[in-house]
């Protein structure tokens, strides 16, 4: 089979990659400096759809799959179905729910799909005059228009808001595409991303990520196109995913066929989870970018045969496989991204050990040079996110340019810190008091099941060979020696909670802790519930003082 993937940046290249796995003869329009390495790459721009068409009716191309944004909001599948020739991208009409965050806005409210109360404005002094009598803060903005994802801004006062409005709708930070713009409410959450594949009457979950789209560590500067992503969403379990399907993806996909709209293709829902549950930042209508570059890595099938049932429409009765991997992928840009940058510098220590994705790259007499703002993306694959971060590291510090930028904290946030050891299956229920709150904030944790008196050489040895982990919470009951033993075989802080049971109702187990030896120490919560839930919530202060993310989820949880 021929397949032409249409684009240039690292999602293209993930995707030629992942296609030619099957086996197939890939061909990219215009590619960068990696395609040329795997593919075939075509002289023509992403934006000149007709003479892609040409070229896909010239050389027999069986099947080609949209990249980016811009080629499908110029109709690249219209003129494509005009010519008879198979393309994996929803029509021109349907890319108005990305080309249009007004459209989408409105299309979310007219089919039920939970989004941020909003306003939409043509007129800057209307706009104006609204921002200046809100009263909450802070507020987002939104240019309507395609903006290459840096057309959002969150202002946390009256005087940035009114100065986002005119750079926008006044100035034309983004020309046309920020002359008309969505004013609305700052949703407190996790944001995430989620990917189907729909063939206009059924679709089937492709894989979901969360991304990084701030410049600098702990998510400070401004956005950017994503510095970074991990892949899969580390939260989100069967009920949450659930919760999704029903209350977003079943009422858009309604929406899309009641609207008569043709589409065979990607489609991205940007979403936070919030807590009254998930709601809609944004659609996009194709893969996102760089979470296509941890996706692919770990996408259990074959790729290429879901691509083709969706063209074809025969997706009924398809599903995909969860994936049994964690990726981690790590964006290096150019000093200056995403404003200002230098191109042309020659790219050293890209190795065929490590999982590469180009973008802004070109190839020249055999040596990669910069070419964009986001230059490459390396992608670590493991068991867990942290051995997945540490081969993207690894791999991207053995690359070289005069000015390469990269964020040394992607992944991070999703490393376990917070071990809980309980000693019986019966202290599953209670300690479910705290996880329920690192669940809602997307807290990795780990829940262990241990016992001190029955097992004491099975608990030294895993205490011993504990990696990562920054605060243990140790359930005691009747045997209220659990974080005894613990605090003693470690360094890390201990923090104990003594469960409600037995003929004193947990006073023993309380007493116990609070006398441990000298050389020993726990901190001991207050007996039951309100202890299980306290010692969480201390375990995220502890963390805070090292990490911003923990802060945050501090914050939200007051909130």
């Amino acid at each position: 089979m021929k397949v032409l993937i249409v684009g240039s940046g690292g999602r293209e290249h993930a995707l030629a990659w992942r296609v030619k796995q099957s086996g197939a003869t890939v061909y990219v329009a215009p590619g960068n400096g990696g395609t040329a390495l795997i593919a075939s790459n075509v002289d023509i721009p992403a934006h000149e759809v007709e003479r892609i068409a040409e070229f896909a009716k010239a050389n027999g191309i069986d099947l080609t799959i949209a990249g980016p944004e811009l080629p499908i909001s110029l109709g690249i599948y219209d003129e494509f179905a005009r010519r008879g020739l198979k393309i994996l991208a929803p029509s021109r009409s349907a890319s108005r729910l990305e080309a249009s965050k007004i459209f989408a806005k409105n299309f979310m409210k007219k089919y039920g799909v939970p989004t941020a109360p909003y306003r939409t404005f043509t007129d800057f002094n209307e706009a104006k005059n609204y921002v200046s009598e809100i009263q909450e803060f802070p507020l987002v903005i939104k240019a309507d228009g395609l903006a290459a994802g840096k057309g959002v801004v969150i202002v946390k006062d009256r005087d940035s808001a009114v100065e986002t409005l005119k750079s926008f709708m006044v100035d034309g930070r983004f020309g046309d595409a920020s002359r008309k713009v969505v004013v609305e409410k700052f949703l407190e959450g996790q944001e995430f991303s989620i990917f189907v594949l729909t063939d206009g009457e059924n679709s089937v979950y492709v894989g979901g990520a969360c991304d990084y789209k701030k410049l600098l560590e702990e998510d400070r500067g401004p956005n950017t196109g994503g510095m970074g992503s991990v892949a899969p969403i580390p939260f989100l379990d069967g009920e949450k995913l659930k919760r999704v399907e029903d209350e977003i993806i079943s009422p858009t996909l309604e929406g899309i066929r009641a609207e008569g709209m043709v589409y065979r293709g990607f489609l991205y829902f940007g979403l936070i989870w919030t807590e009254d549950g998930p709601f809609v930042l944004e659609y996009n209508v194709r893969l996102g970018d760089p979470e296509t570059q941890a996706i692919l890595p770990i996408f259990e099938g074959d790729f290429l045969d879901l691509v083709v049932r969706t063209v074809d429409g025969n997706l009924k009765g398809v599903s995909v496989p969860e994936p049994e991997k964690k990726a981690v992928t790590v964006i290096a840009a150019s000093l200056g991204y995403p404003l200002s940058y230098q191109k042309g510098k020659e790219i050293t220590g890209i190795s065929g050990d490590y999982l590469i994705f180009h973008a802004g790259t070109v190839l020249k007499d055999g040596k990669f040079y910069t070419s964009g703002g986001r230059v490459l993306g390396v992608t670590g694959v493991g068991q867990t996110f942290e051995e997945a971060a540490a081969k993207a590291y690894e791999g991207i510090e053995k690359i070289h340019f005069e000015g390469i930028f990269y964020r040394r904290d992607i992944g991070e946030k999703w490393f376990k810190k917070i071990l809980i050891v309980a000693g019986s299956e019966s202290d599953r229920e209670f300690v479910g008091y705290g996880t329920e709150i690192l669940d809602r904030l997307g807290i990795p944790y780990e829940f262990r099941i241990i016992s001190a008196h029955r097992n004491l050489p099975e608990l030294m040895e895993f205490i011993k060979n504990l990696r990562g982990y920054e605060v243990i919470i140790a359930v005691a009951g009747l045997a209220a020696h659990l974080p005894g033993v613990i605090a003693g075989l470690t360094k890390l802080p201990v923090i104990g909670v003594p469960r409600d049971t037995g003929p004193l109702n947990g006073q023993d187990a309380l007493y116990s802790m609070v006398q441990m030896p000298r050389g020993v120490p726990v901190a001991t919560m207050a007996i039951g519930k309100h202890g299980m839930i306290n010692a969480v919530l201390y375990a995220l202060r502890i963390l805070a003082t090292r990490y911003s993310w923990a802060a945050e989820a501090l914050k939200n949880w007051k909130r």
